[in-house]
């Protein structure tokens, strides 16, 4: 019986060191962290000024990111390069909040296309910076429903004159990180149809 748990408590033994050892042989690998919060677990080949070229492990092919679309590399090194700030604070993906509008062509280069959104502010508007606080909100969450991650201001104008309660309309386009779902592109698709058939 002793001689039973003994070859019982060595073939475990066996078993845990050659678990251990097949854990260690996994190679580390680098982390993409791209604007957004997504990672992409690689290995950086190049960083030029523009572009970060990589490998996903287990593939031959190589792969180009630009710089302007990475927050930052976390190197197997240890080390840590940060390229950009995060362009917005990821509170959920699907939150209003987290969706950053911009005038700046720049910051949407790069992006996937999720359509055209318009919104105007509420009635009960105050002021003129209330009622475009409000369009600007309904703005994105508009955006958000879509998926979406920025929006770029194509159309902003204040509505409502003296003695009138102020107002404020405002369109852009959507963009984010991400391609997007097909059902998001089914809804594009029939939005581009209803225009098609206005004309």
């Amino acid at each position: 019986m002793k001689k039973i748990v003994l070859f019982l408590g060595l073939g475990l033994l066996y078993v845990s060191a050659f678990a251990q050892q097949g854990a260690s042989t996994v190679a580390p690998v680098d982390t993409i962290i791209r604007l957004g919060g997504k990672k992409l677990a690689v290995d950086v080949l190049n960083v030029s000024a523009t572009d970060v070229t990589y490998r996903v492990p287990g593939e031959t092919q190589t792969r180009t990111i630009e710089r302007k679309q990475i927050e930052k590399i976390r190197y197997k090194s240890g080390n840590l390069d940060i390229f950009n700030k995060p362009v917005l604070q990821m509170i959920n993906d699907n939150q209003w909040e987290a969706v950053l509008v911009t005038e700046k062509k720049d910051d949407v280069d790069g992006l996937f296309e999720y359509g055209i959104v318009e919104a105007s502010s509420t009635s009960d508007a105050r002021s003129p910076k209330a009622a475009r606080r409000s369009a600007t909100i309904r703005l994105q969450k508009k955006a958000a429903n879509m998926g979406a991650n920025i929006i770029l201001i194509t159309k902003a104008e204040a509505v409502g004159g003296f003695g009138e309660i102020p107002g404020y309309n405002m369109m852009g386009i959507a963009y984010g990180f991400e391609k997007p779902s097909e059902e998001v592109q089914k809804k594009l698709q029939e939005a581009q149809e209803k225009e098609k058939k206005k004309r």
